[in-house]
């Protein structure tokens, strides 16, 4: 990992209402996503076209579970 995750700005899920948050911090190719409530447990790191064509699934509907 080319910087420290302590360098990228956090963003809080909106949809979490403050409780079972997870947080996104982001820079130009990659996405980290960790639980706010165990930040030193780790992270799942994503590139920036995976994280999206994560969002578009999510967002229309689209993701199936086998």
């Amino acid at each position: 990992m080319p910087f420290s995750p302590e360098d990228l700005v956090w963003r809080i899920s909106s949809w979490s209402g403050g409780a079972n948050c997870i947080e996104v911090g982001e820079n130009k190719s990659t996405v980290l996503v960790r639980d706010t409530k165990n930040r030193a447990q780790g992270m799942l790191s994503f590139s920036s076209g995976a994280w999206e064509i994560f969002i578009q699934a999510v967002q229309t509907d689209s993701i199936t579970f086998r």
